[in-house]
């Protein structure tokens, strides 16, 4: 229980965050992850997420300049926060796939949006 309320002190200091503030829910976020991460128990899977972490963290940082999916983001961590106090498998792992997924939709949007701007013959 004491990691759920670890996770649900994060969600409320991501909640009370403005617009502005994106490099500290990035932060946040991390740490909401790496929670998760360490409260399944699983030492080879944090070390796999953490080199997943460390590879991918230019698309993080890609995927977090959207100020909609800052704001969604914000409200999966609570929806998966409340699947994992319900105790239900099935619904945790809806709720993180649905919260990875947006983010991988979001961020190859962003990728393919700014190679657009950087190609030749675009009126930057």
């Amino acid at each position: 229980y004491k990691q759920l309320e670890k996770l649900d002190a994060l969600c409320k200091r991501a909640e009370l965050l403005g617009d502005d503030e994106e490099e500290r829910l990035g932060e946040l976020n991390q740490q909401f992850h790496q929670q998760v991460v360490e409260a399944a128990g699983h030492k080879r899977l944090q070390e796999l997420i953490l080199s997943l972490r460390t590879s991918m963290r230019s698309y993080r940082l890609v995927a977090l300049e959207s100020s909609e999916l800052r704001k969604r983001s914000v409200l999966d961590h609570r929806a998966l926060l409340d699947a994992l106090r319900s105790r239900n498998g099935d619904r945790v792992e809806r709720a993180m796939f649905e919260h990875l997924s947006v983010a991988e939709q979001v961020a190859v949007a962003r990728i393919r949006q700014m190679s657009k701007t950087d190609s030749p013959g675009s009126d930057r």
